[in-house]
């Protein structure tokens, strides 16, 4: 009778597994050609994604190709779903004290701290090609704030703790606003973190174009001050743009999250005459 048990659990346990398995890998194979409505039919063929303990990332992965067809609004409500899941809005307590006595497969996945980071970023470009400017500074601001947190989180000082590319988009968002004077700061505190942790931490220097952006937000708010205190550092002297032209600013996604594996160690309770 024990034999029998374990074999069903077995084969109940490979088949949820294969399904799965091939679910990514049909997902993984469209996406990696460009063919997002393919990548997001496999996703949606799926009925038990949303169930799973891993559906974090299977909301993830739908608000990616989404976003990528041009379904903002609908790229954002998956990505809303799986920050709750991560925000542990929908923590069930008893599931992870569960997990700790009994099987690891209880808890559910949460994300790790560089994917709570990315739903951010998705929303706050997706709010803009939404033309939601405001929205989209809402979740730059959550990004912040989760950064912030991160920092507390880790306290080594060879830990990552701040993003320059963040202060950067939530610039990039205030000066697509008008609103020049926070653009400033942003820029500003996107330098700091140049010269400062990247420097350090990465050998990175400050990025030619975020010297303009700085000085031209200083220049826009008639700072006179700040400009020549950062025309002399930068070795630099600002000439304003006299046409009347706009920017146009090119986001690059570039390459894969790094590949998840589970590993696991099964453990079976033998109950004996003798309890």
């Amino acid at each position: 009778m024990f034999v029998c048990q374990g074999l069903i659990l077995s084969c109940f346990l490979l088949g949820s597994c294969t399904s799965y398995y091939r679910v990514r890998s049909a997902f993984n194979q469209n996406f990696e050609r460009g063919n997002m409505e393919a990548a997001e039919k496999s996703l949606l063929k799926d009925k038990k994604g949303e169930n799973r303990k891993t559906r974090f990332l299977h909301l993830l992965d739908l608000g990616v190709v989404t976003s990528m067809q041009g379904k903002y609004a609908e790229s954002n409500a998956y990505f809303e779903k799986a920050y709750l899941l991560g925000e542990d809005y929908q923590k069930n307590f008893l599931d992870e004290a569960a997990s700790f006595f009994v099987n690891p497969n209880f808890v559910e996945y949460k994300g790790e701290d560089f994917e709570l980071l990315l739903i951010h970023y998705y929303k706050a470009i997706n709010f803009l090609k939404l033309n939601q400017k405001q929205e989209a500074l809402v979740e730059v601001r959550r990004m912040d704030i989760k950064l912030d947190k991160l920092s507390d989180k880790y306290q080594s000082a060879s830990k990552f703790k701040k993003d320059a590319f963040v202060n950067l988009l939530m610039g990039v968002i205030y000066e697509a606003n008008h609103e020049y004077n926070d653009a400033f700061i942003a820029y500003r505190n996107a330098v700091n973190i140049y010269e400062n942790e990247y420097s350090n931490m990465f050998g990175m220097q400050t990025p030619p174009q975020l010297k303009q952006d700085l000085l031209r937000t200083a220049y826009l708010n008639n700072f006179s001050e700040d400009l020549v205190f950062w025309e002399k550092k930068f070795n630099l002297t600002y000439q304003p743009n006299q046409s009347k032209t706009g920017d146009v600013v090119f986001l690059w996604n570039n390459g894969l999250c790094p590949v998840k594996e589970q590993d696991g160690i099964n453990f079976t309770i033998v109950h004996t005459p003798n309890g």
